[in-house]
């Protein structure tokens, strides 16, 4: 009967999913995308014929008049022909969509009534509304910039790109390079960087090793993988959870024996509650006391990691306390990649002014920590924790400040465009000749635009591959050294950069890889 039951959940939830996610929105694009999406490509090509020379353009202008005909007669006939259809599909499928909805709603009371778990998937209640929420945030985000269509967007981006070309052509910002056999953090970050990367399970193992041997781990549990990984027995692993919930990623407590510490290691985005996490990201204000002093600093912290960082804490706080006394001189590490790093430098944050945490000495190792603290609580973190970034990874230059900068800096664009005072498709092409020029212009509109950004946490290692990352800004480097790097200043970090290879250079396997092929020509 439970078996049964289960069938008929994942049968009516995937149709109930498919429904509202596929087959209405379907509905309602497709036929808004006849009665607008002709006349949009007709402007799109009035658009693009604007950025041509006068003799072009006239010997074109047929193609134009060609196309607004044909956008003209195309609405015509979606208003007379598939416009009738449209409110009997959307009727059809709001009752499908309802009788489904009751449908699923009773069969998991099945399963609360008799105290069975119901398995947790992309395709329950709970997660459903999760995606409802994060797709309330993307719209209240949206109306940063209500009035600019996506070409629009895509051209002013462009220009944003061609003006942030002319600040780094003008504004010499290095990194010198360090050796890292002569900072023992840096060896120690080589070190736990495994831990931060071997939480995420088999999936991401199977693609370090190289080929598909899913098949093959999928029988190995999570637990015994990552123990592996880390070179530990499972019996050192006391707190081991590898799924996520609302504002509580994947965790797990471990006891390094080797390096005389209990490692915490908080796993990265890798589920729609993470994702969550993440884009709820308005900044909320956040006060440090000192332990010694009780000196009062005050700032703001990233709301949505801050609130998963509180959570954890009450959940782990006094299991890592009362595992510390039985480990006497043990350390405090805590590591993790993306959100995972985030979260681990906030409880950084909060246990260093906890009096229960001063008999630990507390570290943190981060790798492609996104922008979660202000500069004025980053102080405090600069000793505590260390912050590892990769290339060009884009994720470690994102915050709420940072996004409102780059729509604010769209629309200023957009007034001038409207204005007369700039040609977009100009500052588009610039060329090396124009680069003094584009760079005074991107110092008057970034300069008196600018909202207050948060930092990746701690002091910055960023480091470079030679080969791929031509763009690199480490000097006084070695020949022939595949990855180089150094320590970074913040403002390198205050502006979204659009660079290739920025989603690639995030992913926790690049970072475990390239990583690894520096520890191993340590030696």
């Amino acid at each position: 009967m439970e078996e049964i039951k289960r069938s008929k959940h994942k049968l009516i939830s995937a149709s109930h999913t498919a429904v509202n996610s596929l087959a209405l929105p379907l509905v309602q694009v497709s036929h808004k995308a006849f009665f607008k999406g002709t006349s949009v490509f007709a402007q799109w090509v009035d658009s693009a014929m604007n950025t041509l020379d006068n003799a072009t353009n006239e010997s074109l202008s047929w193609l134009s008049g060609g196309i607004r005909s044909f956008a003209s007669k195309a609405e015509m006939t979606a208003h007379s022909g598939i416009a009738s259809s449209y409110e009997t599909w959307v009727n059809s499928l709001t009752s499908l969509n309802s009788l489904l909805a009751n449908e699923r709603v009773q069969v998991e009371n099945y399963f609360r009534t008799n105290g069975i778990d119901l398995e947790k998937s992309l395709l329950s209640s709970e997660s459903w509304n999760l995606m409802v929420d994060i797709y309330k945030f993307i719209n209240l985000y949206r109306q940063d910039l209500p009035n600019i269509s996506i070409i629009e967007f895509i051209r002013y981006l462009q220009a944003y790109t061609s003006m942030q070309n002319a600040e780094e052509k003008t504004v010499n910002r290095f990194i010198e390079w360090l050796d890292v056999k002569n900072e023992a953090d840096l060896l120690d970050m080589l070190y736990y960087r495994k831990y931060a990367m071997a939480i995420y399970g088999k999936n991401v193992i199977n693609i370090l090793v190289g080929g598909n041997y899913l098949d093959i781990l999928r029988s190995i549990p999570d637990r015994e993988i990552f123990a592996r990984h880390c070179g530990i027995e499972e019996s050192d692993i006391f707190v081991c959870r590898f799924s996520s919930d609302k504002f509580t990623p994947g965790h797990i407590l471990s006891v390094d024996h080797f390096t005389r510490s209990l490692v915490l290691t908080i796993r990265g985005t890798y589920s729609i509650h993470d994702v969550f996490t993440d884009i709820n990201a308005e900044s909320c204000d956040y006060t440090y006391i000192d332990l010694e002093t009780q000196a009062e600093v005050a700032g703001a912290v990233h709301s949505g990691m801050m609130t998963s960082a509180s959570i954890l804490s009450q959940m782990l706080k006094q299991i890592v306390i009362t595992e510390s006394k039985k480990f006497d001189g043990y350390n405090l590490i805590l590591t993790g990649h993306s959100l995972g790093g985030a979260v681990a430098s906030l409880l950084t944050l909060m246990w260093s002014s906890d009096p229960e945490f001063s008999h630990l000495k507390i570290k943190t190792f981060t790798f492609g920590c996104p922008c979660v603290v202000s500069s004025t609580l980053n102080e405090i973190l600069k000793e505590k924790v260390l912050t590892t970034m990769h290339g060009n990874d884009m994720f470690t230059e994102f915050s709420i400040g940072h996004i409102r900068n780059l729509c604010k800096i769209i629309e200023k664009l957009k007034q001038e465009e409207d204005s007369g005072n700039i040609d977009i498709s100009w500052l588009i092409n610039a060329g090396e000749d124009d680069i003094p020029r584009v760079y005074e212009l991107w110092k008057f509109i970034f300069e008196n635009l600018q909202d207050e950004v948060l930092q990746p946490a701690g002091k910055i290692y960023h480091y470079f591959e030679e080969k791929r990352h031509l763009e690199n800004i480490v000097i006084n480097k070695p020949e022939n050294l595949r990855f180089c790097g150094g320590w970074a200043m913040y403002d390198l970090y205050s502006k979204i950069h659009i660079l290739k290879s920025s989603f690639r250079d995030h992913r926790p396997d690049i970072y475990e890889d390239s990583l690894r092929c520096i520890s191993e020509n340590l030696n």
